[in-house]
């Protein structure tokens, strides 16, 4: 079994609210749902090692701007 890891992504509060709802009506965890997403993004367009990040910056996910998303990682580290 591989070691699994915790990856964190800030969504603002429509966003999240519409992740919950939409895993709840699947019948699956929040965690549950975006890992199906993702490993269904992934079989669409399998990444190669070195296209890994790009593959995840095309998933049209909601996403804050990079500063505040920084600023944000860093106040949970405090």
């Amino acid at each position: 079994m591989s070691m699994s890891e915790r990856l964190q992504i800030i969504l603002d509060a429509r966003d999240v609210a519409l992740v919950r709802q939409t895993s709840a009506r699947a019948g699956q965890s929040v965690s549950e749902w975006v890992r199906g997403l993702i490993r269904r993004q992934f079989a669409k367009h399998p990444p190669k090692k070195a296209d890994l990040l790009k593959t995840f910056g095309q998933l049209e996910l909601p996403a804050p701007p990079i500063d505040r998303m920084l600023s944000e990682i860093e106040k949970g580290r405090k």
